[in-house]
């Protein structure tokens, strides 16, 4: 549904939510350095690379890559309503289920120290199943509802915006019993 892949959908985020960092110089996360390389080739970003690609700085991000961004905030919220950095952790965490059942690690997504009340958020809204233990995430796993609302599914969880059962009124009128 959002025109580029799960890795550059979470690298946009990242920059978003840290765009006062910007210019800045990524090294350190193979998969990140190569989202945000397809991120500038899609006109997205403003970055650059050494030859080896194993660094990339990052200037800001352009017009077309906000304006992605917004689109996919605004339908995301119409589904689950997270603030940006829930929305982040969701982006990177989809990035690690996917790694996770392609290489067939851990049966548990990674652990990001320092995002307790972002877990807290996902795990209300349905979208990540949380095992908490002395009041830190120990044990993470993505719903169905997680994974629908990284790749934009939204309709197969009760409608657009996630909230409808799927029984409209009319039907509920023939199940109640009014007396």
């Amino acid at each position: 549904m959002f025109e580029i892949q799960a890795e550059e959908e979470a690298a946009l985020a990242y920059l978003m939510i840290h765009d006062e960092d910007l210019p800045t110089t990524y090294s350190d996360n193979p998969w990140l350095i190569k989202a945000m390389l397809q991120l500038r080739d899609a006109e997205m970003i403003d970055a650059t690379t050494d030859m080896n690609h194993k660094i990339a700085i990052v200037f800001k991000v352009l017009p077309a890559g906000i304006a992605h961004y917004e689109s996919v905030q605004t339908a995301r919220r119409h589904f689950a309503s997270l603030n940006e950095t829930a929305d982040e952790l969701m982006d990177v965490s989809y990035v690690d289920e996917k790694r996770r059942r392609k290489e067939e690690d851990s049966p548990f997504l990674a652990t990001h120290d320092g995002r307790v009340e972002d877990y807290r958020k996902l795990g209300s809204a349905g979208l990540l199943d949380i095992h908490w233990g002395d009041n830190v995430p120990w044990t993470i796993t993505m719903t169905e509802k997680g994974m629908s609302y990284v790749r934009g599914d939204f309709r197969l969880f009760g409608g657009f915006c996630g909230r409808d059962s799927g029984i409209g009124p009319a039907q509920r009128a023939k199940t109640t019993i009014w007396n």
